[in-house]
């Protein structure tokens, strides 16, 4: 066999897994899938945020197979919703369940040059921001925090995958900077006053199971950027005693 024999095979080969691939996300993007990983807590916060605050916009980056998306379109069908996934693959099998929904526009690119742009062009009211694109190499966390800041008054995000201090949540390390409080007040305005929650529940209260041995509670922050009524609405709402708080 030639070397072009085994090039040309080894390009057949990786088309085939790159096919079944893509159809094996395409079938997790039909199955019901669960918001925010799962975490009922986390779930029933946003719903409260959502309903009980003036939020008018919603925007996510990482769409990964839209499953949190989903479910925000459709318990919210008159919020406009913003969603932005930087890998072609699972934007196009998160298309076949978005789709569908009038309120929700799906990008495809850079998610840091997305909220900029959002940003930049304004948004009429209070956003809520749910900050998940984060993986592996990619890291657009530290410039999608700068553009909130430095565009926008008031706004509310959820920071996925946060180093919660003194818990043992998992959390990301990328590019090797762990996601947690060093780099977020590297990279806050430092003229707005921010508030932020983290989770101080378990993962038996999360998910109504115990944990198999493999399986930890995924840490996360809620940030309120200036805010202040609804960071006084949410302090004294029943939901505020999952969550511990500090201000910066």
């Amino acid at each position: 066999m030639t070397v072009k024999d085994i090039l040309k095979r080894s390009r057949i080969i990786k088309e085939i897994v790159t096919h079944y691939r893509r159809i094996g996300y395409r079938r997790m993007a039909r199955s019901e899938g669960t918001p925010f990983n799962g975490d009922q807590i986390l779930t029933r916060t946003v719903d409260f945020l959502l309903i009980e605050y003036p939020v008018k916009q919603f925007v996510e980056t990482g769409t990964y197979l839209g499953h949190t998306c989903r479910y925000i379109a459709s318990h919210h069908p008159y919020l406009p919703i913003t969603t932005v996934e930087s890998n072609p693959d699972f934007y196009n099998a998160s298309q076949i369940v978005l789709q569908k929904y009038s309120n929700v526009k799906s990008i495809l690119g850079d998610s840091a040059m997305s909220v900029s742009k959002l940003a930049k062009a304004g948004i009429d009211g209070i956003p809520l921001f749910f900050l998940d694109a984060h993986w592996n190499g990619y890291l657009p966390l530290p410039d999608e925090i700068q553009c909130i800041g430095n565009y926008l008054n008031d706004a509310i995000m959820v920071i996925h995958d946060f180093q919660v201090p003194g818990k043992d949540y998992g959390f990301d390390v990328c590019k090797g900077q762990s996601i947690g409080i060093e780099m977020f007040s590297a990279n806050i305005d430092k003229d707005k006053r921010y508030q932020i929650y983290f989770p101080c529940y378990t993962y038996e209260q999360a998910y109504g199971v115990l944990p198999k041995s493999n399986q930890q509670l995924r840490g996360y922050a809620i940030v309120f950027q200036e805010a202040v009524d609804g960071a006084e609405h949410f302090a004294n709402s029943e939901y505020a005693r999952w969550y511990t708080h500090d201000k910066f």
